[in-house]
């Protein structure tokens, strides 16, 4: 198994022509070598697609969701460099992350660091969104205080979780606490995004197809997936799954929050930093 150089996973394989299962005895071909009728070894190179059943291997590369481009929301030569020691540059989320500090929707973990690798608790994640919806045209009342008991009045990134709860961005759990400090998962990112997305748009995104074998066990947050499949914000691994489970690095994060912004530009509901 391998990566191609668009990231889908390939299996480079031997296989026998059907119906043989060995080398036959063939005169003729073996004479004028000639034997591509029969049953010598072939080479393929296929792609390996995850499917509610297991692993599929298939001569069509898998479908995927499309991805969003970054330019609207961070024109090339535009934005400058985030100056974050820990980000390498030319790295798979580096423009994202310099795009999303350019927008001010982070200032990093410590000065000149962004801590790219590290999760992002539930609590980060209500300060990100918040700010985008700062930055765009909707905006952000401020919430009501106390929604949630572990949550008190000057806690990190209380007043955005209220803002979000109030806007009904975010939810919180049954025993009424908001977990501040738990890693967001995958899926719950995608809830958060979408309803965001929905309450700047003012209009319910649009579902093209189920995109993922893996997110049946999460109903909750399936549909919202897939809506943030189909409008580019997330275009799952490199595998076809989509990892609903696993906790969002900020490096991750910049990029979902990079496309979304760009999809709100081209929608006319944000414009560029001044």
């Amino acid at each position: 198994p391998f990566h191609d150089t668009s990231g889908k996973l390939r299996l480079a394989y031997h296989y026998w022509n059907a119906p043989y299962t060995n080398y036959p005895a063939y005169p003729a071909c073996e004479a004028n070598d000639s034997c591509t009728t029969q049953g010598q070894r072939r080479m393929a190179v296929d792609y390996l697609e995850v499917t509610s059943g297991g692993v599929r291997v298939t001569r069509t590369p898998p479908i995927r969701p499309p991805v969003q481009s970054l330019d609207p929301a961070c024109p090339s030569g535009t934005v400058p460099p985030s100056g974050f020691r820990d980000v390498t540059a030319g790295s798979a989320h580096a423009r994202a992350i310099d795009c999303v500090a350019w927008w001010e929707l982070t200032g990093g973990t410590t000065a000149g660091r962004y801590s790219p690798t590290e999760p992002v608790t539930r609590g980060q994640m209500a300060t990100f969104v918040a700010r985008m919806l700062r930055a765009s045209d909707a905006g952000l009342a401020p919430g009501e205080p106390g929604q949630f008991s572990d949550v008190p009045p000057g806690a990190p990134h209380q007043e955005n979780i209220d803002a979000l709860a109030s806007a009904g961005v975010v939810g919180g759990r049954s025993d009424g606490t908001y977990d501040p400090g738990a890693s967001v998962t995958r899926a719950q990112m995608a809830t958060f995004l979408v309803r965001a997305y929905e309450l700047i748009t003012g209009s319910e995104m649009s579902v093209a197809r189920d995109w993922f074998p893996d997110d049946e066990r999460h109903t909750a947050h399936e549909t919202a997936i897939n809506k943030a499949a189909t409008a580019g914000l997330s275009g799952g691994r490199a595998d076809g799954s989509y990892g609903p489970g696993l906790s969002v690095t900020r490096a991750q994060m910049a990029s979902f929050l990079a496309r979304t912004l760009a999809a709100l530009v081209e929608e006319g509901r944000a414009d560029l930093p001044a």
